[in-house]
């Protein structure tokens, strides 16, 4: 070997030695890996011919027979020796590699399979470590893989020959390697060039199938030499084939006798848990096998006969009645207890997956069109096998293991859905998944009702006993999170209980709609037993159903009796339960917690209400006024106030459900709310909540006289407190007035605000107000109550500025003004940027997250007897007024659909309406700006979101309100605050990237300041959050300015409406038909061309018409946002403002392309790539822009070579892209195309399309009126593609 060569080698060898050597100092070891990783990235491609010799050397010290003083070193050498030759092959394999060079490492490959990587001794080859390394495997293969996606089959003819001469442990890598960049990599780029390696894989399937016959069959052979091969490195053989047919059942060809090898060994022995390669052996067999069931759906017609006739066969001596019959009961019914083995659990779950696979795809199978009578037939024949695995499901649930729960609810969501006779067969084309999303699917049974007819109530009560309620945390730790590694915490445990939970849930409500006699049984028994049995309830133990607590019965109840219909026969058993459960709520001994889930179980029986005699119905409700009533008996005072809670919020609910039942019992309940109010017996909250109530009974009052009297005479009077009180300026009374501007007494025994007359009026009819405009019926309303609803509206906007002026007094330090207001006492409470009660609106599901709530600890700890802390007294006071500005921002939205509605409804009404709203608006923005950014998530969702989704869209209307005027103000101003801050963020990540080198020193802190550190961590994180939903809501209010308006008197035709009419029609609106769902995502940008063509309606449309630049930067600009969940909407409203563009000659010069789509692009790699919704709705979008802008006026020439060179593809690959833009399109089509789009722009990594483009100009354009630039784009492209206007939207 040449000396330079040699020379080379030691150098990389001392590297490798330094690097990796344990004495090694960081400062040597840091220099050798640079060097190492210099030489890979740059050095090697300076002579690529002397490197690969290097490498090759490297690898060659596999027979050099040296000793080394660390067994690895030789393993790292031959590593790096391939890494540099795989990198060598895909970067310069086509350019600066001879011929002759290229066939010595393809006859170097086939030498590495066929030697199997042994060291030569004395002319003999011998096992060593490098033969069994899986990073020395790994780098071999991806070197073979490498040249055969570029050589094979035309350069490199005798590669199959060559490689299947020995059953190699590299061969087999290599086969997977290349099955991974086919299927799983897409691999090569060019599709043309993938196909054709598929299809000539595919002519060589026998050669392939045929190794694997002789690979799988090697502990049985002494054949090929294979008789010096060590036992070890034959089960490696046999598990590393399994894995690798594993991956090419994904795409490839099928071989009968391959697939009964692998189901002969997965079910010809039981598992032997002491022998770890029969574990292992077992598990990779069963996932060949799942993948296998997998591929029903997915393969040609030929493979999927050929799976039917293996796995959906019933016949007794076919796969499937053997795995079903004997080999699930072999494992569940193994001598181990499945939990107490980690490998045990995982191969019964396995094959429990498969087994709910394969009897979940038989129900589809039967239920297709397509199937023939034959398979039909066969399905139904074996009733044996149908009974097996059903009591198998029953034995593993059995089991109580929420991972198995899991698991078997695949099938129980399926089967739910079966009904006996006929019913709608499926289309072909649905699966398993599809059938248990879709609501509306009943499916036609293949089990006898003669051998299932007990399996539902054996669920039930299955669920009754142990799936309601979680495990506790020692028991838990003893079984889900000692053997799965999925489950690492009990958070992790309880959330996947929860999961489930609901699951069974959905079951129950199935069955209680479609096996109604067998739910009616199940209820009957377990109300039949608590009522038999108190003695046992109270000692919270059930007979025969196996329900333990009430707390279940509760469940239960809630899940069954609300979706079984109302029959003359059962509604007088429902009413004798009915009546004994009011007997037991009078039992003064029975636990809070156990009444409110009476309580609830009570509720569940609301569809029965309206059967049930009066005196039923009238002591149920004294029954409820009675828990409304405060500090209850000897009850804790906190657990109390959930009660009171819960007897006002089934108050309500009565009164939706129940209405025309109730109302002979209404001035009898009105009166008992006014009399418990005067007497002081209940609070604030559960009066509002009883007038709530009797807001919605009064809609159903057939003389409209009656509920005015009711509006007039009994809710405005105690309310009157709004149109009297004088706030002042800006409203800033109202906070003198509350006592913000004193100390606190802190010898009182309740909190300050609490006991200020003021803020407890004010609070008192805010509520009020609320309720009134979320139950009232618009049209009553207006008829009643309208000439003075204005007046009750307009303080509370006072309010909002009366919040906005107090913040923007403490911003600009003006003390004198402040010390007027509020006393230094407050100020530390009330000027807060982040307060709990705002980041648990904000972090609802990042809860953990969100400091301790201090105010809760205090009320939990206090006796009420002893005057409150001061930090009770400051943090009540802030939470009170933060209450105050959410529950008023509430009011409002709720009134501006009655406002709006008045509007539409009374044109006469048009110039007050207008007024109010100018007024109002203007009022309430003032000092805005000053507010902490936090409060903007509740501003923006509740008001500003109604806001623009129902106002008219008329110019006269956005014009006399001056709403376009007041957005263009506030949202470029908001939009500033939340970009900043996301560019922000991102550079904190990327200086934290930065800083966590493994070698960089990092001082411990003391451990006092530990905990300090993590909740200022939790905070920052909080605050994260905290701007990524602000951010969610901002792009929502874009849509809505992007959107038709909603109809308001849809909006008011909702209160006409049945509240049973209205659940269902909301269940069909939620279970679209799945071809609808998949039509309308098709035809999106197709009907917003409709919208912006042929429709005026847009608020965009205005506020774009003023000034562009505004709305035009920020709606391109949030495509850069970090926000997953809304990217489909950030595409939705970009695709509108293109087609606004576009319509108006905007987009008329190449440059204006690049400037929009490099924004799309870059969104696209911004986005997780399992987002495929989003990636989908911004491929639409660059297709949609190409296809307007460049296809059609005939840019090609001029930008797909700039396309080309970016997304590093050949110019012909944009080219015809193009033309297939150029015809008329399905949606079939439309969808190839965005897969085409998506493999162009694979190689583009956040790349400036703009600067690759020159620009005379800069790229963020400034924008306004030019009617110059309304010209032929052809003109403009070919002219004027360096000349970038001022102004190029008109």
């Amino acid at each position: 070997m040449d000396s330079t060569i040699d020379q080379v080698i030691d150098q990389v060898c001392r590297w490798i030695d330094i690097s990796t050597g344990p004495m090694t100092n960081n400062v040597d070891r840091i220099d050798a890996n640079t060097k190492l990783n210099d030489m890979i990235n740059t050095v090697i491609y300076t002579n690529p011919e002397l490197y690969l010799k290097v490498a090759l050397g490297l690898i060659g010290k596999l027979n050099n027979n040296e000793r080394y003083v660390h067994d690895y070193l030789l393993e790292i050498y031959v590593h790096y020796g391939f890494k540099v030759i795989n990198d060598l092959i895909k970067f310069s394999w086509y350019n600066n590699i001879n011929a002759n060079i290229k066939e010595e490492l393809k006859d170097s490959c086939i030498q590495w399979c066929n030697s199997r990587l042994f060291s030569r001794y004395g002319g003999n080859l011998a096992p060593n470590r490098i033969s069994t390394s899986t990073l020395v495997l790994n780098s071999c293969s991806n070197v073979i893989a490498e040249i055969f996606i570029r050589e094979w089959p035309n350069n490199w003819t005798n590669f199959f020959n060559g490689v299947t001469e020995r059953t190699s442990l590299v061969t087999l890598y290599t086969f997977l390697n290349i099955s991974d960049l086919i299927h799983n990599s897409q691999m090569p780029n060019n599709s043309m060039r993938r196909k054709e390696l598929r299809s000539a894989l595919s002519q060589n399937h026998e050669i392939i199938y045929s190794y694997f016959q002789k690979t799988l069959a090697i502990m049985e052979s002494d054949i090929y030499l294979d008789v010096l091969l060590t036992l070890e490195y034959k089960q490696m053989v046999i598990i590393k084939s399994f894995e690798t047919l594993d991956s090419l059942f994904e795409w490839f060809q099928l071989n009968e006798t391959i697939i009964n090898r692998i189901i002969y060994i997965a079910a010809s022995l039981a598992p032997n848990l002491d022998s770890r390669y029969s574990y292992r052996l077992k598990m990779i067999a069963y996932k060949c096998i799942q993948t296998l069931v997998q591929q029903i759906n997915m393969t040609n017609p030929e493979n999927s006969e050929l799976l039917c006739d293996i796995f959906y066969n019933f016949s007794a001596d076919k796969f499937l009645f053997y795995f079903i019959t004997h080999s699930l009961r072999t494992y569940f019914n193994y001598r181990h207890p499945i939990e107490s083995h980690t490998e045990l659990f995982d191969l019964c779950s396995l094959v429990l997956n498969i087994a709910c696979e394969i009897m979940c795809q038989v129900i589809v199978l039967y239920n297709k069109k397509t199937t023939n009578s034959k398979m039909r037939k066969n399905i139904t024949h074996n009733q044996e096998l149908w009974s097996s695995f059903l009591n198998f499901i029953v034995s593993c649930l059995m089991h109580n293991n929420a991972i198995l729960d899991d698991i078997a609810l695949k099938f129980l969501l399926l089967y739910c859905k079966l009904r006996h006779g006929d019913s709608t067969l499926a289309s072909s084309s649905s699966s398993s998944s599809a059938l248990i999303s879709h609501g509306k699917v009943n499916l036609i049974s293949p089990i006898d009702a003669s051998v299932d007819h007990k399996f539902p109530m054996q669920i039930l009560t299955l669920v009754g006993q142990c799936k309601t309620v979680p495990k506790p945390e020692p028991v838990a730790n003893k079984c889900e999170l000692r053997v799965s590694m999925q489950i690492d915490s009990y958070q992790c445990y309880c959330n996947l209980f929860s999961q489930n939970c609901n699951k069974f849930k959905m079951v129950i409500f199935e069955f209680a709609q479609h096996e109604r006699e067998i739910c009616q049984t199940y209820v009957t028994n377990m109300f039949h037993e608590i009522r038999n049995s108190r003695s046992e309830m109270d000692s919270k133990v059930l007979i025969q159903t196996g329900v333990r607590t009430w707390s279940v019965v509760s469940t239960m109840c809630s899940a069954i009796i609300p979706k079984i219909a109302v029959t003359p026969e059962f509604t007088p058993i429902i009413e004798a339960y009915f009546v004994f459960l009011l007997n037991e709520i009078k039992d003064q001994n029975k636990d809070q917690s156990t009444l409110s889930d009476i309580l609830s179980i009570l509720s569940s029986m609301s569809n029965f209400y309206v059967h049930f005699s009066h005196e039923h119905i009238e002591l149920f409700l004294s029954q409820i006024f009675e828990f409304t009533l405060k500090n209850k008996g000897n009850l804790n005072f906190n657990r109390d106030q959930e009660l009171q809670n819960h007897a006002g919020a089934l108050f309500i609910k009565l009164s939706v459900n129940c209405s025309n039942t109730l109302l002979p019992f209404f001035d009898l309940m009105r009166d008992q709310a006014d009399k418990l109010w005067a007497d002081q017996a209940i609070s604030s909250t559960q009066f509002c909540s009883l007038y709530e109530g009797l807001i919605i009974m009064s809609n159903h009052f057939p003389m409209l006289e009656d509920q005015r009297k009711f509006i007039y005479d009994h809710l405005l009077p105690k309310i009157k407190w709004v149109i009297t009180y004088d706030s002042g300026i800006n409203g800033l009374n109202f906070f003198r007035d509350i006592g913000l501007n004193k100390e606190p007494d802190f010898t009182c025994t309740a909190p300050t605000l609490s006991v200020n007359r003021t803020f407890c009026e004010a609070f008192l009819s805010l509520n009020l107000l609320n309720r009134l405009f979320k139950r009232i019926s618009p049209g009553r309303c207006l008829a009643i109550a309208w000439t003075s609803i204005f007046d009750y509206i307009t303080p509370f906007y006072k309010l909002i500025t009366a919040i906005n002026t107090l913040w923007y007094i403490y911003r600009t330090n003006d003390e004198a003004n402040l010390d007027q207001l509020v006393h230094p006492f407050y100020r530390k409470f009330i000027f807060v940027e982040a307060s709990n009660l705002f980041l648990n609106m904000t972090c609802s599901d990042r809860l953990f997250l969100v400091p301790p709530d201090r105010l809760k600890t205090h009320f939990l700890n206090w006796d009420r007897q002893t005057p409150p802390l001061p930090d009770m007294i400051g943090l009540h006071t802030q939470q009170r007024l933060e209450m105050l500005f959410t529950q008023t921002l509430a009011f409002l939205s709720n009134s501006l659909n009655y406002v709006f509605f008045y509007y539409s409804t009374y044109p006469t009404s048009e110039i007050i309406v207008e007024t109010f709203l100018k007024n109002s608006l203007q009022q309430m923005f003032i000092n805005i700006k000053s507010l902490p950014f936090i409060y903007y998530y509740d501003f923006i969702k509740t008001y500003l979101r109604n806001l623009v989704s129902y106002c008219p869209r008329n110019e006269k209307f956005l014009q006399t309100t001056e709403i376009v005027t007041i957005l263009n103000g506030f949202l470029p101003f908001l939009f500033t605050k939340l970009d900043q801050k996301f560019k922000l963020l991102q550079q904190e990540k990327v200086i934290e990237l930065e800083s966590s080198e493994p070698n960089r020193t990092v001082p411990i802190a003391p451990n006092i300041s530990i905990q300090k550190k993590n909740d200022e961590k939790k905070l920052e994180m909080c605050m994260e959050i905290v701007h990524n939903v602000i951010g969610q809501e901002f792009i929502y209010l874009l849509r809505e300015i992007f959107n038709e308006p909603k109809n308001i008197n849809h909006w008011a035709s909702k209160f006409q409406l049945e509240s049973q009419h209205k659940q269902i029609q909301n269940m069909d609106d939620e279970n679209m038909d799945e071809d609808m769902n998949e039509f309308v995502e098709n035809d999106t940008i197709k009907k917003s061309v409709v919208r912006v063509e042929d429709n005026d309606s847009y608020l965009s449309k205005y506020m774009i018409s003023n000034n562009a630049f505004p709305m035009v930067n920020i709606v391109t600009n949030c495509l850069l946002w970090p926000l997953g969940v809304v990217r489909p909407a950030i595409s939705e409203v970009n695709i509108t403002l293109v087609h606004y563009l576009l319509a108006r000659g905007a987009i008329n010069s190449v440059d204006r392309f690049y400037y929009l789509a490099d924004r799309i692009i870059r969104a696209i790699n911004l986005t997780e790539k399992n987002d495929s919704n989003a990636i989908n709705s911004f491929l639409s979008l660059f297709t949609f822009l190409y296809e307007k802008v460049v296809v059609k006026n005939r840019l090609t020439e001029i930008v797909n070579p700039q396309l080309a060179q970016i997304c590093s593809v050949e110019t012909v690959q944009w080219d015809n892209f193009a033309q297939s833009l150029s015809v008329i399109q399905e949606n079939q089509d439309r969808k190839r195309q965005q897969k085409n789009l998506k493999l162009l722009l694979k190689n583009v990594y956040l790349k400036e399309i703009s600067q690759l483009h020159s620009l005379s100009k800069p790229e963020l354009l400034c924008l306004g009126d030019n009617s110059s630039t309304k010209q032929n784009v052809d003109s403009s492209a070919e002219n004027d593609t360096d000349t970038l206007s001022l102004a190029w939207l008109f």
